[in-house]
C-alpha cells in the first residue's frame, strides 16, 4: 500500500493495565522517517487517551482492488501542526482544490499531530 493514496483507517490508544478501546476514523500520513502522523483536535478523547496511554495501534484497509491491511503498533509523541503537513493530509482525502480550501479555513489552535513510531507490523493482501 502506498502512502499516497487514501485508506480507510482506524486508530486506538492501547493501555495495558486498562484496556479502554476507542476506535475512530483519522486521518493520518506517513513521514520521512517512517513515522505514522495522525492530526486531530488537542482535547479530544482520542488525544486526551493517547495522552493516558502512551501508545497506539493504527489499522489500515484496502477496500478496492483486493483485500489488504496494514497493522502497526507503537509509542506516541505530541507535536504542534505545521500547515505544510495539514496541506498534505488534506489534499491526499479531498484532493487538491478542497484540501487547498479546507487548509484556507482551518485553525490549527487547539489541534495537534501525534506521531506513532512503529514497532510492530503486520499485514495482510497481494504483493506488487
Amino acid at each position: 500500500m502506498s502512502s499516497s493514496e487514501m485508506y480507510t483507517s482506524v486508530s486506538s490508544p492501547l493501555n495495558g493495565s486498562r484496556p479502554r478501546r476507542f476506535a475512530v476514523p483519522v486521518w493520518y500520513d506517513v513521514d520521512d522517517h517512517g513515522r505514522v502522523v495522525v492530526w486531530m483536535s488537542e482535547d479530544s478523547l482520542k488525544a486526551k487517551l493517547l495522552r493516558r496511554a502512551g501508545r497506539a495501534t493504527l489499522a489500515v484497509q484496502q477496500e478496492t482492488g483486493g483485500y489488504a491491511y496494514v497493522s502497526v503498533e507503537g509509542g506516541v509523541t505530541f507535536a504542534a501542526v505545521g500547515p505544510a503537513v495539514l496541506s498534505r493530509m488534506a489534499t491526499r482525502y479531498l484532493g487538491d482544490r478542497a484540501g487547498r480550501e479546507f487548509v484556507e479555513h482551518s485553525d490549527l489552535d487547539g489541534t495537534v499531530l501525534v506521531m506513532l513510531d512503529v514497532v510492530k507490523l503486520r499485514s495482510f493482501g497481494p504483493t506488487e
